[in-house]
């Protein structure tokens, strides 16, 4: 009888680890969220300050097959893909030092994407970068109009 309760109670234990581990799922790294939070709140600004000046929103957080789009934008009759970059403080670059060869190439890439996804489109386009710094004073908004085209 020792030999079933004990397997019994192997057998309970076993299920009750399992579902332990099943209840414990990781948890989101604090500065991931930070960073969402930030790009954001970097994006919320960034399309506070495009809208007061004219543009009209066509999408937000677009993705496509080679990565994601900020904000994709017309200004008159030109379509404008916009990447933000938010930072907290200079520290370690300005908000702009983010785009580098590599992140030039996926936005070009996901803007021909995009592109190709609205045939219906005809017009020139060009792609901007606001950069944000938000510090402790009032938030800083750049705009680098046409930072690469077509």
């Amino acid at each position: 009888m020792n030999t079933t309760l004990g397997g019994e109670s192997n057998y309970l234990v076993q299920g009750m680890r399992e579902e332990s581990m099943q209840a414990k799922q990781p948890k989101p790294s604090p500065a991931k969220n930070h960073n969402q939070l930030l790009g954001r709140r970097g994006e919320d600004l960034a399309l506070a300050y495009l809208l007061e000046r004219g543009y009209t929103l066509l999408g937000r957080n677009v993705r496509t097959t080679y990565g994601e789009l900020d904000l994709v934008m017309r200004q008159a009759d030109a379509l404008v893909f916009v990447e933000v970059k938010a930072r907290r403080n200079t520290a370690f670059g300005y908000p702009e030092d983010g785009v580098n060869r590599q992140k030039h190439a996926h936005l070009t890439t996901s803007a021909l994407a995009y592109l190709q996804a609205h045939p219906e489109i005809d017009s020139s386009w060009r792609i901007d970068i606001v950069a944000v710094e938000i510090g402790a004073a009032e938030p800083t908004i750049t705009h680098f109009e046409n930072v690469f085209s077509e």
